[in-house]
């Protein structure tokens, strides 16, 4: 038994395939856990022992899929039981949506996803990511996805020489999500999200309240950046409109741009930094007065998985 959300043929297909037999209550939902699925290439960033719980799924993988989105490198966050930042999706069947003009729609581009973008758009048609992996350091375990190749070409050859996203879910009970580029020639690089929330937004970081959850959001770069917010207009006139969350470099000007966007559960003072450091990248997270450091290779691969925490 349970609640089936959704139109007729939803609740058709339950009664068509259903056991007939009543299924055990869930167990509590505790600990933290990150699980890739190979094959989807999709993954999951939980942790479930925080006051608030965060949830977080991951999209990797291949846009190639009936009915697919070009959504790559996005994600979904949940903190509690409400759903906080979140990608768009139509609202309605329109004559469009399954039509050769498909990916003109906005709910289907990546604009609508929250992911990069490089010099104003996102992966590619019919693109795949380079890999995804599950990567872990002392403290701290996430996913790793790579989509140079998706970001396809510009007017002279590839758009993006290095193009990746690292998510990964801390002690802290936080999630720390690191956005890297490196461009053959100088280029404007952003960082996006999209939320329904009530929204608090200040220099470098943002607040988002829903009906019982908060999250806080920290924003960091190693090159002059600016966060602004924006309201969608969505293909339906009568659906609800969300807030963008935009964190921009400030030119257009930067061939070698990392991003750093740290979210976390509840209103604990939260702030991040990030710079190069010689031959790494190198961030710092500061969460209710606990600190750490991250190191990172270039391509966002783990250097010597050791961290500080210090009181």
């Amino acid at each position: 038994q349970g609640i089936v959300t959704g139109g007729w043929p939803h609740a058709a297909e339950w009664l068509v395939l259903h056991p007939g037999e009543q299924l055990a209550a869930p167990e509590p939902d505790a600990g933290s856990e990150v699980r890739l699925y190979r094959g989807l290439d999709w993954g999951i960033l939980k942790d479930a022992d925080a006051e608030s719980a965060l949830y977080v799924t991951v999209r990797g993988g291949t846009t190639d899929v009936p009915h697919g989105h070009r959504d790559l490198l996005s994600f979904h966050c949940v903190v509690g039981n409400e759903k906080l930042i979140s990608n768009l999706s139509p609202d309605e069947y329109l004559d469009t949506t399954f039509s050769p003009r498909r990916e003109e729609l906005f709910e289907i581009t990546p604009a609508s996803k929250n992911t990069i973008l490089i010099n104003g758009v996102g992966i590619a048609s019919g693109s795949a990511l380079d890999s995804t992996d599950i990567v872990q350091l002392p403290g701290a375990e996430g996913l790793r996805l790579e989509a140079t190749s998706a970001m396809s070409v510009m007017r002279d050859g590839p758009a993006a020489l290095f193009c990746g996203r690292l998510f990964l879910l801390l002690d802290e009970h936080a999630l720390l999500i690191i956005d890297r580029a490196m461009l053959p020639h100088p280029g404007r690089i952003e960082s996006r999200m999209h939320t329904f929330a009530d929204v608090t937004p200040s220099d470098c970081s943002a607040v988002l309240r829903g009906g019982e959850s908060v999250l806080t959001v920290a924003y960091a770069a190693t090159v002059p950046a600016l966060l602004v917010s924006a309201t969608t207009a969505p293909t339906t006139p009568t659906a609800a409109s969300a807030t963008v969350l935009r964190w921009c470099t400030e030119g257009s000007d930067r061939q070698d741009t990392t991003l750093a966007t740290l979210l976390s559960p509840g209103s604990v003072p939260a702030g991040v930094e990030v710079r190069l450091d010689g031959e790494v990248v190198r961030i710092d997270v500061e969460i209710g007065g606990a600190c750490r450091s991250i190191v990172l290779q270039p391509d966002l691969f783990l250097v010597n998985p050791k961290d500080t925490h210090e009181a």
